[in-house]
């Protein structure tokens, strides 16, 4: 099977859970319960706007930097492109991002006939931006 174009550079944006997100007062009864905090409520920024730059050898090994903060915070990435099965599972990539004792796991599918590629980050250990281990949230990378 043919593994999909990965090489190159790469927009890629970042989310994680809010912390305390607040509920809010509902405008038809505001004496009443509050509401749940919105869906924008919910996420934070991560990674607002990184650039991924990565090669791919013929067998999908990958290898590359996400450069987060130019000069200051670049992360090395390693892993490698995914098939899809054809049908129900899309080709995807499978990235360890590392700087210092900070590791990211960045797991995530093309969108067909696109070029975006979209999936979740899950800070494995010492998260740069400071997240607890294990925090997750989707990010999305569109090829520049």
């Amino acid at each position: 099977m043919t593994l999909p174009d990965f090489q190159g550079r790469w927009t890629y944006r970042s989310f994680r859970p809010r912390e305390g997100a607040p509920s809010r007062p509902d405008p038809k009864n505001p004496t009443g319960p509050f509401l749940p905090p919105r869906p924008a409520d919910l996420a934070a920024n991560w990674a607002e706007s990184a650039t991924l730059e990565v090669t791919t050898d013929s067998a999908g090994a990958v290898s590359g930097t996400l450069t987060i903060i130019p000069g200051t915070l670049v992360l090395k990435v390693t892993g490698h492109v995914t098939p899809g099965d054809g049908g129900r599972i899309l080709p995807g990539i499978q990235l360890i991002g590392e700087v210092g004792n900070s590791k990211n796991t960045i797991r995530g599918y093309f969108i067909p006939d696109t070029n975006v590629i979209v999936g979740t980050v899950l800070a494995t250990q010492g998260d740069p931006a400071l997240a607890p281990d294990g925090t997750a949230g989707p990010f999305v990378l569109v090829k520049q």
